[in-house]
């Protein structure tokens, strides 16, 4: 049915299904990332009040700066990694 992936080939044949199989972990690792923004977001708010939430508000950028810039790199040497023999 599927491939494995050290069997995927990107370069000849159909791409569709190579990449989609190659999304699915960074769609599942950015939703978990939200939901778990989001009931911290909640869980803050009612416990520790307008202040820490206003912190975390402004925090949040930078921390998804880093998070984005460690997927990229990820993403990259997952690239380098299928051309190797």
């Amino acid at each position: 049915m599927f491939k494995k992936y050290k069997d995927a080939d990107f370069l000849s044949g159909d791409i569709f299904m190579p990449m989609i199989r190659f999304a699915i972990p960074m769609f599942f690792s950015t939703l978990f990332q939200q939901l778990y923004n989001t009931i911290d977001t909640l869980i803050v708010g009612r416990t520790l009040g307008e202040t820490a939430l206003a912190a975390i508000g402004a925090a949040s950028p930078i921390a998804d700066r880093v998070r984005t810039g460690v997927r990229q790199r990820a993403c990259h040497c997952g690239g380098a990694l299928f051309r190797l023999p």
